[in-house]
């Protein structure tokens, strides 16, 4: 099963005027919320963490980096030792594909999911989060 990769349990620093005070609490973390939230935001903050060259360890899949290079398995299959954040996962994670499987079968990564909250890795795989935005802090607060 996918693991807790060092340095992910807790994410914090601030961006365009929110403080993102992230806790990930388990290998597979499913985030959903209402709009406004901060999920792209947090998104669009890791991306640009990473172009500044912070948050390396970080591998981040939505449609621009899957339509230009690979698929979304293929970019696992290629990833050892990091977080994966995807955007979208709900939409991304689908076709012929065991998702639940290859995130059973990773032992090296840990994936942060933007997604519904229609999972159907089941609840022994993924925990459940929303962002929290109170003020200019976003949290997670974990429904299970």
């Amino acid at each position: 099963m996918a693991v807790m990769v060092p340095g992910f349990e807790h994410l914090k620093f601030k961006y365009l005027g929110v403080d993102f005070d992230i806790e990930l609490r388990t290998p597979v973390v499913a985030v959903g919320g209402d709009s406004g939230t901060g999920k792209t935001l947090f998104f669009k903050a890791l991306t640009d963490r990473q172009r500044a060259g912070f948050q390396r360890d970080v591998v981040l899949a939505d449609y621009a980096v899957l339509n230009n290079q690979f698929t979304l398995l293929e970019l696992i299959k290629r990833t050892e030792n990091k977080l994966i954040v995807i955007d979208n996962a709900d939409i991304l994670m689908v076709g012929d594909v065991d998702w639940r499987e290859v995130l059973q079968s990773d032992k090296t990564n840990q994936y942060l999911l933007f997604k519904r909250f229609n999972s159907s890795l089941g609840r022994d795989l993924v925990s459940v989060a929303r962002f929290i935005r109170s003020g200019t802090t976003v949290r997670t607060k974990y429904v299970r």
